[in-house]
Parts: structure tokens; sequence; C-alpha cells
């Protein structure tokens, strides 16, 4: 089956409570920021989006492969970014264009009548264009005249590559039971977890193992899983610190890892 979709969304705008304010001295009133600015800083414009995906659906060799692809196109205006500075700031929200593209594709191949292999394939490049921040001075960059600059940046906690690939092997263990084994294979690229493409997560790859039993009429088993065996580590997310004497003085930031090793036993029965 060969396809092709179109999709139109919006999501409503508002106002942000943590939004910041940055003013110059000037502008203050009796050392306050005029109400009218206040307003204005705070207000999130409405968000739509433009999707538009063609593909195929396919089953060959007496369905014993299944393959499935697909390209995609989708456009944001106004997207919604929210950031933790890390500062004094706080989380504050812009409104910017956004877009990815890319491809992806789903498999299921029945090698045998005891191995089944699935695995699937992302391929997005996820860009949006913003106002970017000033390292030296802190507040959003212009030109010599004072007009904005913008430029595309890759978006925040969006890897341009994913994937994954999954044996699964089934066999009778006697007339009443059946046995199996399996393993996942998860890969991402690298990542930037902050506007400007900062604070970067290197390229992250996880196994997981499992063997179990179940009953023929599969109305209960029991499976050892362990999770990320080689114990593989990088940041599923890292922005500034809330003291900025840590990147001052330390040179370190706040990062959270993702989920190391995990061995765990699972039974589960159906009724």
């Amino acid at each position: 089956m060969a396809y092709a979709s179109f999709g139109h969304g919006s999501k409503s705008g508002g106002y942000v409570q943590t939004n910041t304010i940055a003013v110059p001295p000037p502008l203050l009133v009796d050392g306050k920021v005029p109400p009218a600015l206040v307003a204005a800083g705070a207000a999130v414009k409405d968000e739509s989006v433009w999707s538009y995906e063609a593909g195929i659906k396919s089953e060959m060799f007496h369905r014993r492969l299944r393959l499935n692809l697909d390209i995609f196109s989708t456009d944001i205006r106004n997207f919604q970014d929210t950031v933790f500075t890390g500062g004094t700031l706080g989380f504050i929200t812009f409104n910017g264009p956004v877009r990815s593209r890319g491809v992806e594709l789903d498999s299921s191949f029945q090698a045998s009548p005891r191995l089944r292999i699935d695995g699937g394939l992302t391929y997005a490049d996820a860009t949006g264009i913003i106002q970017p921040i000033d390292p030296t001075t802190n507040a959003p960059q212009v030109d010599a005249n004072g007009d904005p600059v913008f430029r595309r940046y890759r978006r925040s906690q969006a890897p341009k590559l994913i994937f994954n690939i999954s044996p699964n092997y089934e066999a009778p263990l006697n007339s009443r039971f059946k046995w199996r084994v399996g393993a996942d294979l998860r890969h991402r690229s690298m990542m930037f977890n902050q506007r400007q493409e900062e604070f970067p997560s290197k390229a992250l790859t996880t196994l997981d193992l499992s063997a179990g039993i179940e009953s023929r009429s599969r109305h209960w088993g029991v499976d050892l899983v362990a999770k990320n065996v080689t114990n593989a580590i990088s940041q599923d997310f890292a922005s500034p610190s809330v003291d900025p004497r840590f990147s001052a003085f330390y040179g370190s930031y706040l990062a959270g890892p993702n989920p190391l090793r995990t061995v765990l036993l699972s039974l589960h029965a159906s009724y």
C-alpha cells in the first residue's frame, strides 16, 4: 500500500508566569518594569503545525517480511520552546519557527519458525531559527544597527539518528511449556540539550537481554531481564547550574544520566 497524508494542528498561546523581562534601567518606572512591557514579554503566541507524510506499507515472502517506509516533513510556526537558563531567569519560553524532515523505517522478519527479528530506524533533521544569546552581554544578539540576528540551529533533545534491532528466539521446552530468549540493541546519535547547540550529550548504545519460560497456553510466564548490560552512560538531559559559581569557578553544570544496568525478574499471568 502506498499512501500520502497531510495534517494541520494548533496549540493555543497564553502567558508564561516565569518569563523574566530584561529592561534597561532608563525604562524603569519608580524602579519597576512598566506593566505594558511585562504583558508583552510574558505573552506566548499560538503555535501551529503543518505535517506532510508519504510512504509504503508492504508484506513480502509470504508475509515473512514486513517493511514499512515513509518520508515526512513537519513545519511549526511559533513553536513554544521552554528553556532552563540555570540562573535567576529560571525557565523562559520563546516562540520561533521549527522544522523536522526525515525518513522512518519499520520492519519485522520471520527468519525461521522460531526466530523473528524486529527493527526500526528514524533519521530526522530537526532545526529551529532563533535569536541567539550573546555570551558577553547575556542578551539577544543584534547587529551593528541594533537589528535582531537570527540563525538556524539543531533542536535540543533531537538526535539525528535513532535505530533498534531486536532478535527473539522461541522454542518448545516440553508439552506444557516453551522457552524464549531475546535481545534489544538501541542506539541514538549525539544530541544537544539546550538552545544554540549547547550542552551536548554523546551518542548512546544500550543492549538489553532477556530469557523466560511461558506456558503453551500463554496463561502465565516468568522472565529474567537485564537492561543496559554494558552499563553504557550518557546524558539524558543537561543544563546550566542554578548556582553560577559552579560554571564560573569549577566549569561544571547539571546533568542527568540515562538508567544504568538493571536486572529484574518479571512474572505475568492472564485470566
